[in-house]
C-alpha cells in the first residue's frame, strides 16, 4: 500500500508539479537558483508528502506489520510489552522501541519545518529585494540569506533536541554535569572554535555575503559559502580556498563589491615618439565606446560618472606611455581588460599609429677600420 501511495505521489509530481514549477519559474525568473526550495510555493504539498507523510508511513508500518504477525501466533501481548520494553535503562537515558520510533518520526517532521521555513524566508527576501531594486534579475550578493538560514537551522534542530530529551527522559542534571565537565576540560581547546563561531556570525550579519568578490593575502575570488567555522573563497582559476573565520576577520581584506561594485583599472599603451597624442586619444576613445554598455543586470560596465580617460603617464625609452583609465564592474574585470587590449591594438594599427617595441642598435667595426 505504501509503495502504491509512493507511486501515486510520483505521478502527481510528473503530471502536475513539474508543469506548475515551470510556469512558476517563467513568471518569477529571479527566484531560479541552485538552492533547494526555490519553488516551494508550488511544491509545498509534494514536499510534505515526500519528506514527511511517506517516511512516517514507512516508519509506522514497522510496528503495524509486527503487530499483525503477532496476532497470527497469538503473541499480541508479548509484542506490546516488547514495543514499550526499555531495552536500555540507565540513570542517564531510557530507551524503548516505541520511543526510538517517535524520535525518528519527529526527525522527519522537523526536517520539513526547517526546509519550509528557510524556503519561505528565501522567497520573501528575494521578492522584497526585487521590489526595492526594480529589477527582475538579482546578483548573488544582493540578498543575504546566510545568517537567517543558519538561525533557522539552529532553532529548528535545537527544539528537536529538546523534544528528544523530553521523550527519552534524559535527566537535565546529568546534562549539566556533562556540560560542566566539557567546559572545564575543553575550554582552552575550544577557544579557536568559539572564536571562529562568533566571527562567523559577524561575517554573516552583513560584512560578507555569498557572491561578494574579495581580495585577501593576494588571493582574489568570490565568496562561495560562510559557515560558523570557515569562509570558502572560489578563486578566479576555480579552486576553493577555506579561511578560518577568525583568520579572515583579523586580516585586512578588501570587499570589492561592498560599495558600488566598481574598481579602478588603468591599461598602459605605448605609442611611438612623434605620434599625435590627441589623435591617438580620439582613436582609443572611439574604439572603446562599444564597451560602455550595460550588463545583463542593467548595470553600466564602465562607470558613467567617470567614463574612459586617456592621459600621458610618462616617457619611456622607446615610447610615449599612455594610460587608458576607467572604473569597471568587478565581475567584468577580466573580460573587459582582454577585450579592451584587443580593441586598442587593432584600432591603433588601423589608423597607422605605431606601437613601438624595445630595440637596440649594435654598430660593429671591421679590423681595417680599427687600424
Amino acid at each position: 500500500m505504501i509503495l502504491a501511495v509512493k507511486q501515486i505521489v510520483g505521478l502527481y509530481r510528473s503530471k502536475s508539479v513539474t508543469k506548475r514549477v515551470k510556469a512558476y519559474r517563467m513568471k518569477h525568473p529571479y527566484e531560479i537558483g541552485p538552492a533547494k526550495g526555490d519553488s516551494f510555493l508550488v511544491t509545498w504539498l509534494y514536499d510534505l508528502l515526500d519528506m514527511v507523510v511517506i517516511p512516517l508511513a514507512i516508519l509506522a508500518s514497522i510496528p503495524c506489520c509486527l503487530l499483525l504477525a503477532s496476532r497470527v501466533f497469538d503473541l499480541t501481548e508479548i509484542f506490546r510489552k516488547a514495543l514499550f520494553y526499555p531495552f536500555l535503562d540507565v540513570k542517564a537515558i531510557t530507551l524503548s522501541l516505541y520511543k526510538v520510533l517517535i524520535v525518528v518520526g519527529l526527525f522527519f517532521v522537523f526536517r520539513y519545518i526547517e526546509y519550509a521555513a528557510s524556503s519561505l524566508y528565501r522567497v520573501l527576501k528575494i521578492r522584497d529585494a526585487v521590489t526595492k531594486s526594480g529589477s527582475r534579475l538579482l546578483r548573488d550578493n544582493e540578498v543575504n540569506l546566510t545568517l537567517a538560514n543558519n538561525v533557522i537551522w539552529l532553532l529548528t534542530w535545537g527544539f528537536f533536541i529538546i523534544a528528544a530529551i523530553g521523550i527519552l527522559k534524559i535527566p537535565t542534571n546529568s546534562l549539566k554535569v556533562i556540560a560542566a565537565g566539557l567546559a572545564a576540560g575543553l575550554g582552552f581547546a575550544m577557544k579557536d572554535i568559539l572564536n571562529n563561531f562568533f566571527y562567523g556570525v559577524q561575517l554573516m550579519s552583513g560584512r560578507l555575503r555569498v557572491g561578494d568578490t574579495i581580495e585577501c593575502d593576494g588571493i582574489r575570488g568570490t565568496v562561495d559559502s560562510i559557515s560558523y567555522q570557515t569562509t570558502t573563497i572560489k578563486a578566479i582559476e576555480g579552486s576553493l580556498i577555506a579561511f578560518p573565520n577568525s583568520t579572515l576577520f583579523s586580516k585586512t581584506f578588501k570587499n570589492l563589491t561592498k560599495g558600488d561594485s566598481y574598481e579602478y583599472i588603468a591599461l598602459p599603451v605605448g605609442v611611438a615618439y612623434g605620434t599625435d597624442v590627441d589623435k591617438a586619444r580620439k582613436v582609443i576613445l572611439k574604439a572603446m565606446r562599444p564597451l560602455c554598455k550595460p550588463d545583463k543586470f542593467g548595470r553600466e560596465i564602465v562607470k558613467p560618472s567617470y567614463g574612459i580617460q586617456v592621459t600621458i603617464k610618462g616617457f619611456g625609452d622607446s615610447s610615449v606611455d599612455l594610460n587608458v583609465k576607467q572604473f569597471v564592474l568587478v565581475d567584468q574585470r577580466y573580460n573587459f581588460v582582454s577585450r579592451a587590449n584587443e580593441i586598442i591594438y587593432k584600432a591603433l594599427a588601423d589608423n597607422g599609429i605605431q606601437i613601438p617595441f624595445p630595440q637596440v642598435d649594435v654598430h660593429m667595426k671591421s679590423d681595417s677600420e680599427t687600424d
